[in-house]
């Protein structure tokens, strides 16, 4: 028996315990058999190790097979270490077709680390390719995308093994959010005494939804701490339960209680930031729908690109202005969605400056709309930032400022003729060029009428 796991469920705030069994050595089954009936009722479930440390036994579909036949629901861990992806998917129908439905699929170790350091791993797969294949097989087809006589129901779980280094911990945590579109059901951890790293995972892991397990090593010696503590790459086990075992008398009973130890403060801490964590959602779902409210009663259209440079949100009054000539956008990219040279460039521009980009383009051909737009960025984590692009309809303020512009000209026209005339005259008059009185009264009646013309014009 090499680990047992524990899993909050917050809701009721009990835990799960699991323990992984090794299969034999060798065809035989008896003491597998006894270690497996020694824990029954004293843990939640059994799960079936693959080659667990690539250490060569016997594949788990026989011990489940056996584990059935004894009553007990187990769960088989397949790795993508030994397999490609044939193999690995004919493994899987194996184990449906015995009726084995929980499984836990893990990358597996280094073979150098095992006792068969010269064995080859098949490269072929790896975590993402294998969940593409179950999601498959579940869904009634293979990778090749050909039908199945006959689907896999499988209830599908993933082993994730931990690092020393926090950012490639991080990294493995925001691939919970990955592990959702596969329909993965629950996380365990690989073994560790840190707290800080296991709780780098429960953020993604309720906002997911997903149920996570994390991994206990029960230990033996100070000697075995300090061996552990000098591996490259595996979390180191702090000094207060190196001290624990040092200062215990009987250093293997030391190392149940270490694990004791460390479940409760798990239990304390994992309670206390579930309930952190759901109150910080309920702000953010408050939030988001405040947000949400503001978009949609903006008369500006809004438009939210995600870190792909996707179109993941249109506000209303973006649909109302441009839904009857380009239909549903949601998932294009700008250009795919518009198909505007204009709006390309500003975007392009914003990408190479990071700056707000103002510009004004026309969509549309069948009714053109005018629209003045801004380019901005929406700052949210590291590597997810997200592209927001306001839209102000000016159609209608472009179209009133043409009619001011024609009418000016004409009113200018039709004001400059009498002007022209009256001017004419009265010069004329002034410079005594009148040949008697008879033109000069002619000359002042045709400027009053050309008078009285401007005051209907400015009437008017």
């Amino acid at each position: 028996m090499d680990a047992a796991q524990e899993s909050s469920t917050p809701v009721s705030k009990s835990y799960t315990l699991i323990s992984e069994v090794d299969p034999p050595k060798g065809v035989n089954l008896d003491a597998f058999l006894n270690t497996a009936l020694q824990v029954r009722g004293r843990v939640d479930g059994v799960r079936v190790t693959d080659c667990e440390h690539a250490i060569m036994r016997m594949s788990p579909i026989a011990p489940c097979l056996a584990l059935k036949e004894k009553g007990f629901d187990p769960e088989m861990i397949i790795t993508g270490r030994d397999r490609n992806r044939i193999s690995f998917q004919a493994d899987l129908l194996s184990a449906a077709a015995l009726g084995i439905k929980k499984i836990v699929i893990k990358e597996g170790h280094d073979p150098a680390e095992g006792d068969q350091p010269v064995a080859r791993t098949s490269g072929d797969l790896d975590l993402e390719s294998m969940l593409q294949c179950v999601a498959a097989l579940n869904s009634g087809k293979d990778l090749a995308g050909e039908s199945l006589d006959g689907a896999t129901d499988f209830h599908i779980g993933v082993g994730i093994d931990l690092s020393d280094d926090v950012n490639f911990n991080r990294e493995r945590a925001e691939f919970l959010k990955k592990f959702q579109v596969y329909g993965v059901k629950s996380v365990t951890l690989g073994p560790t005494y840190d707290v800080n790293i296991i709780e780098q995972f429960l953020p993604f892991a309720e906002e997911t939804g997903i149920q996570l397990f994390t991994s206990l090593m029960f230990l033996k010696s100070v000697t075995m701490v300090r061996y552990l503590n000098n591996l490259p790459g595996v979390p180191s086990i702090p000094h207060e339960f190196l001290k624990k075992m040092m200062q215990a008398p009987v250093k293997k009973d030391a190392g149940m209680q270490v694990a004791a130890d460390l479940l409760k403060e798990l239990a304390d801490n994992i309670n206390y930031l579930v309930d952190e964590l759901r109150s910080q959602i309920r702000l953010a779902s408050e939030e988001k729908s405040k947000l949400m409210t503001a978009f949609t009663s903006m008369t500006e259209g809004v438009l939210i690109l995600d870190a792909e440079d996707k179109i993941e949100f249109v506000n209303s009054a973006l649909s109302n202005m441009i839904a009857c000539q380009y239909g549903d956008i949601n998932g294009k990219t700008l250009m795919e969605a518009l198909r505007n040279v204009d709006l390309q460039k500003a975007f392009l521009k914003f990408r190479q400056t990071q700056a707000t980009v103002f510009q004004e383009i026309t969509l549309g051909s069948i009714e053109p709309v005018i629209l003045s737009i801004s380019i901005s960025s929406v700052h949210n984590y590291p590597g997810e930032e997200k592209t927001m692009v306001v839209f102000h309809d000016v159609t209608r303020l472009k179209k009133l400022e043409k009619i001011r512009v024609d009418f000016v000209a004409n009113v200018t026209h039709e004001i400059k003729t009498p002007l022209t005339a009256i001017i004419g005259f009265l010069e004329t008059i002034q410079t005594g060029a009148t040949p008697g009185k008879e033109d000069v009264k002619k000359f002042i009646d045709i400027s009053l009428k050309q008078a009285g013309r401007l005051n209907r014009l400015v009437e008017d």
